[in-house]
């Protein structure tokens, strides 16, 4: 039971973690302006980091690098550029339509992607209780919007 309940869970907190993380980052942004808050977290993202990255249970090594493709790399500027759309979105949309039309469309790709086995990843196959559930979400965000 436990197994199978301990990763909801750690969903359940990265996504209310994400809804803080665009809230802060949009207040931050409002204040000192949408890039350089950008450069300010991923900053303070990387120095929390680091103790991880090269503490005593980390077997990280620079030169292992050079053996993956460039396009594993990317997920850092894919980064900087959720976190500059969200602080803009925030200030113009509020956060719940923000996060809303985030998640329909991380639903959508997702389900996309497990479908096809994009970027080499095992296959899940849509059916229709996944296509039920992506009209649901798009309904929600239909009723965000008002």
């Amino acid at each position: 039971m436990f197994a199978k309940l301990f990763p909801i869970f750690i969903a359940i907190l990265g996504g209310i973690l994400v809804a803080i993380l665009i809230r802060l980052n949009a207040a931050l942004g409002e204040r000192v302006g949408i890039l350089e808050s950008s450069f300010v977290v991923h900053l303070i993202g990387t120095i929390f980091a680091l103790p991880f990255l090269f503490g005593k249970f980390s077997s990280f090594s620079f030169s292992r690098l050079k053996q993956f493709p460039p396009h594993l790399f990317f997920g850092g500027m894919y980064g900087i550029l959720i976190v500059l759309s969200s602080n803009y979105l925030v200030s113009h949309i509020g956060m719940a339509l923000t996060v809303g039309i985030f998640l329909a469309s991380n639903l959508i790709f997702g389900t996309l992607a497990d479908h096809f086995g994009v970027f080499g990843l095992p296959v899940f196959p849509c059916d229709r209780r996944r296509v039920f559930g992506l009209a649901l979400s798009a309904l929600g965000v239909g009723f965000l919007l008002g």
